[in-house]
């Protein structure tokens, strides 16, 4: 079987704010960070099916100054961590109608100055965690860092005093799958045959198709997770369809199959195995005997890229992706159907 192959674009950006506890003046700083996302975001959202891993929920600083490279697992020199959270859910920004499509998360997280003591900021990351509650320490693994710099990109540095508060926002961008295109061979009945596909997003101004930052354990969370999903659970799989013709990627309503059970993949054959040389991961996804039975075959498969990921969240959005001609099934037969998924960093848009 040769796999599908679907290469996965993502950024993401730091924003910065301090507001005097005394009197509440809010005051936003030019300085930002652009990140670089980390392998331990890749590794853990493409082939980590625990549901209760995989939280971004704290923030770490310090005062390192080493620029990032993709291996980095921790902050050049830890300063604090907060889990501590700031404002409500932050809705999402989505651009659904000119190319390149994306959304964009947001969280906002409190540092108390006092726990800063005045030491210069130079770098910044966000830790996953196996609770959304935990606050980081300097040896919780990372998914992003980034150098602080001012607006001209250059290292600077905040400080910030013990009569304020530090916000840092972190905003991560999920490029969509906009006509991405290939061939998908597998075997019936003895004969490989060649399946041409296209993968376009749909539903993106849903937030059950592509989930806003959701709340657990008091503070706001975003989730490394987003290989295809197989579940027996309603709203969690990835399905087969005869639907032929891709939707409006604008649109707020979720597709029908999400919740129609005999068309779910249910299980793995071959749960996603990790592959750092190319930051990927390889699974099979099994259709059962008695699902996905169309009189006129499968002419499209819902990819619901939510891999059991903790409740309301994922990095990448639904999307559609239509054959070029039906691939016959009956309820004599499995459909075992290969995917390989692989992510990278992008620029963040506007930059």
């Amino acid at each position: 079987m040769n796999p599908i192959n679907i290469p996965v674009r993502c950024s993401g950006r730091y924003t910065f704010k301090i507001t005097n506890k005394k009197t509440g003046v809010e005051k936003n700083l030019p300085a930002k960070a652009d990140n670089l996302l980390l392998i331990s975001f890749f590794r853990e959202s493409l082939s980590n099916r625990n549901q209760s891993e995989g939280f971004m929920s704290g923030i770490v600083v310090g005062s390192g100054t080493t620029p990032p490279v993709v291996t980095d697992t921790s902050l050049e020199l830890f300063v604090a961590g907060t889990a501590t959270q700031q404002g409500a859910v932050i809705p999402n920004v989505v651009n659904a109608t000119v190319y390149p499509r994306y959304v964009t998360r947001a969280m906002t997280k409190r540092f108390n100055g006092s726990a800063l003591a005045g030491a210069p900021l130079t770098e910044v990351g966000v830790a996953i965690t196996t609770n959304a509650g935990t606050t980081p320490n300097a040896s919780t693994p990372l998914a992003s860092r980034a150098l602080i710099t001012d607006t001209e990109g250059n290292p600077t540095s905040i400080t910030v005093l013990a009569d304020e508060y530090l916000d840092v926002t972190y905003e991560m961008t999920t490029y969509a799958l906009d006509g991405v295109t290939g061939t998908l061979s597998i075997n019936i009945d003895g004969t490989v045959e060649d399946f041409g596909y296209e993968i376009r997003p749909i539903s993106m101004n849903s937030t059950t198709a592509w989930p806003q930052a959701s709340f657990s354990s008091g503070t706001a969370i975003l989730s490394a997770k987003s290989f295809p999903s197989a579940s027996t659970i309603s709203g969690q799989f990835t399905a087969a369809s005869d639907v032929d013709t891709f939707e409006d990627p604008a649109s707020a309503t979720q597709p029908p199959e999400l919740f129609q059970s005999d068309r779910s993949f249910t299980s793995y054959k071959q749960a996603p195995v990790w592959d750092e040389s190319d930051f990927s991961a390889t699974g099979i996804l099994t259709l059962p005997l008695n699902n996905g039975n169309f009189s006129e075959g499968i002419k499209s498969f819902l990819l619901n890229f939510g891999f059991n990921s903790p409740s309301g969240n994922r990095v990448l959005g639904m999307h559609r992706m239509i054959l070029d001609r039906p691939i016959p099934k009956n309820a004599n037969r499995i459909f075992e159907f290969p995917i390989k998924l692989s992510m990278s960093n992008a620029s963040t848009p506007g930059v």
